[in-house]
């Protein structure tokens, strides 16, 4: 059982997690189910212990899109090259470690459909996004990393207008 400061504090770890959520990803919260199960999970790992590793999943990514299928939490997602109109990367603090994630953001939609390091086929993606997009991992990595367990939010390419 925790004490009160160490649920203070998981509590706010919580809030600082919501924060990160536009209003509209707050009005959806209750069917996050990755930060539903992240934070469930955090809470019910005994104090003092480290909390393990999350699921990340598998990305199927080719020349038309990247397809993502979590098997822990019965959701995925997936996009076709072309609908894409901006790319993020930023670091999610896990509490005891960081975890570079990426965010493509779908014409017509205000949500990111985000992907993590750790997901299988993770490294398919850099190739395509260098030939697609002309985007180096060298470019904006250390603006992601560093410092450690800051967000760091970049947006790494955005399609421009006009």
């Amino acid at each position: 059982m925790r004490d009160d400061a160490t649920l203070l504090l998981d509590i706010h770890n919580a809030i600082e997690i919501v924060r990160r959520y536009t209003p509209a990803d707050r009005a959806t919260l209750d069917a996050d189910l990755p930060i539903r199960s992240l934070l469930i999970r955090y809470l019910q790992t005994p104090a003092g212990c480290q909390m393990p590793k999350h699921s990340s999943g598998s990305l199927a990514v080719n020349d038309d899109g990247v397809r993502f299928y979590d098997p822990q939490e019965v959701m995925g997602w997936q996009f076709q090259w072309t609908e894409i109109v901006r790319i993020s990367a930023w670091k999610d603090d896990v509490f005891t470690y960081d975890i570079l994630c990426m965010g493509f953001l779908v014409a017509g939609s205000e949500r990111y459909l985000h992907c993590d390091e750790e997901c299988n086929g993770c490294d398919d993606l850099h190739p395509q996004l260098l030939r697609l997009y002309n985007i180096n991992l060298h470019d904006w990595w250390n603006t992601v990393v560093f410092p450690a367990f800051a967000e760091n939010f970049t947006v790494i390419w955005e399609r421009q207008h006009g």
